[in-house]
C-alpha cells in the first residue's frame, strides 16, 4: 500500500485517462511568456483531484492530507512561474461540505482578473463524492460554474476548460465558448 510501484501505476492510469476534446486556433500548448488566469472551483483544490475514498469516505479531507502534491493552479504556477499566473476562482466549494455545495459566487472578481491576462484556464466540474451521497438527477454542471464560463467568454480572451469530474456532465451551453 502506498508504494512507489502502486503510485507509478496510478499515475500512468491518470495520464492515460486525459482526453483533449478540442484545440481551436492551437491555443495549446500555452506559450511560456503568456499571462494566465486560473479560475473555477477545481483550480486550487486537492479534494476534486482525489475523489471519494481518498483519505476519507467522501474525500472531503484531501486538502488536509495531500499537501505534498499540486493542485491545478500550483502545477501551472510551477510550470509558467508565479509572476505569470494569477488565481481568482469566481466559484468555490464549501470546505468539507457536500460535493454539490458552493459558496456565494464572486464571478465579477474573476472577470476583472481576466482583463490582465492573455489566456484563461477555467477548472470546472465537480467535487469529490461516492456512493449515495453523490447521487444526482441532473447531469448539468452547476449554474454558478456555467455562469462563470459564460461571463469569462464575454472578455474575448482565449479560454481553456479543464473538466475535472467523475462522470459525464452536460456542457453543451459552455463548450462552444472555450477554445480548448
Amino acid at each position: 500500500f502506498a508504494s512507489k510501484e502502486f503510485a507509478d501505476v496510478s499515475r500512468q492510469a491518470a495520464v492515460e485517462s486525459m482526453v483533449l476534446l478540442k484545440n481551436d486556433d492551437n491555443i495549446l500548448p500555452i506559450k511560456k511568456d503568456m499571462k494566465i488566469l486560473v479560475t473555477g472551483p477545481n483550480a486550487n483544490s486537492m479534494r476534486c483531484l482525489n475523489g471519494g475514498w481518498s483519505y476519507t469516505w467522501q474525500g472531503h479531507l484531501a486538502d488536509r492530507f495531500a499537501g505534498k502534491y499540486n493542485t491545478i493552479y500550483e502545477a501551472i504556477s510551477n510550470e509558467f512561474g508565479k509572476d505569470n499566473v494569477s488565481l481568482e476562482q469566481g466559484v468555490t466549494y464549501v470546505p468539507e461540505g457536500n460535493y454539490y455545495e458552493e459558496n456565494v459566487p464572486e464571478i465579477e472578481k474573476a472577470v476583472e482578473a481576466a482583463k490582465n491576462v492573455d489566456v484563461i484556464v477555467a477548472c470546472i466540474g465537480e467535487n469529490s463524492y461516492c456512493e449515495t451521497p453523490g447521487n444526482l438527477s441532473d447531469l448539468s454542471l452547476s449554474a454558478n460554474q456555467r455562469d462563470l464560463v459564460k461571463a469569462l467568454a464575454q472578455t474575448g480572451k482565449p479560454m481553456v476548460l479543464i473538466l475535472n469530474e467523475g462522470r459525464p456532465r452536460i456542457i453543451n451551453d459552455i463548450e462552444p465558448l472555450a477554445d480548448a
